[in-house]
């Protein structure tokens, strides 16, 4: 009797995870079918944002492998630059040259960052485990944990009916001590066929950060070369 009990309860548990398996990888699927995100040829993005009772305004360029983030905070004026083979930083006018080993670091912390391109789901090494379901702005959303090769996860809460990210939650270390970072997206809107969001509130370990609303985002139009030179 307990042999045939504990063969049940065995043949029940390899079977969920199998359809756990399969269910993360279809979802994972659709979420990369419908957000066309990394398709995106050409975007720019002006940002204003209101951190901590402090404004900054940001614009973004992207051009296939070439980026470039301008920061406006406080009177001081800085860019950063990732091309395909170099980049650097400009910080009123003082420019420091990236080292070679620090470019992908650079370029795939800028796209972690980016306050419109919300889908990450092609970076090499890249793990997912099913977590749950849960509600994010009243939308019932896939729970999903993404471990990348370093061991960093990053949970990602996509709509289950348009597989959009309401939210995404990273742990990052600040003073020796591990915080809890939310970005939650919403206003999301057609750009060029993209669904891209218009706003995004930001907290640490719960409490407000600030807000950042996109006041203009073009997508996949021109975008001069100068942008990324010297």
């Amino acid at each position: 009797m307990f042999q045939k009990l504990l063969t049940v309860m065995i043949l029940v548990a390899v079977t969920t995870v199998a359809a756990l398996s399969q269910d993360i990888n279809e979802i994972i699927q659709k979420a990369k079918a419908m957000c066309k995100q990394d398709d995106i040829k050409t975007l720019y993005v002006e940002t204003q944002s209101k951190m901590m009772g402090m404004d900054m305004n940001m614009k973004r360029w992207k051009k296939e492998q070439n980026m470039r983030v301008d920061n406006t905070f406080m009177g001081q004026n800085t860019s950063i630059i990732i091309t395909d083979k170099s980049g650097w930083i400009n910080q009123n006018g003082t420019i420091t040259d990236f080292p070679e080993t620090q470019l992908d670091i650079t370029r795939t912390q800028l796209k972690q960052q980016d306050p419109v391109q919300t889908c990450h789901f092609d970076e090499e090494g890249l793990t997912f485990e099913l977590v749950g379901k849960e509600k994010v702005n009243g939308k019932v959303c896939y729970n999903i944990k993404m471990k990348d090769k370093d061991g960093n996860t990053t949970n990602v809460y996509l709509e289950q009916n348009t597989f959009e990210a309401q939210k995404i939650i990273t742990q990052q270390e600040m003073n020796g001590d591990m915080k809890n970072f939310e970005m939650v997206f919403s206003e999301w809107d057609t750009y060029a066929g993209y669904r891209l969001p218009k706003k995004i509130e930001i907290f640490m370990d719960g409490e407000s950060l600030g807000t950042m609303e996109n006041t203009v985002i073009k997508v996949n139009e021109p975008i001069d070369d100068a942008v990324f030179k010297k």
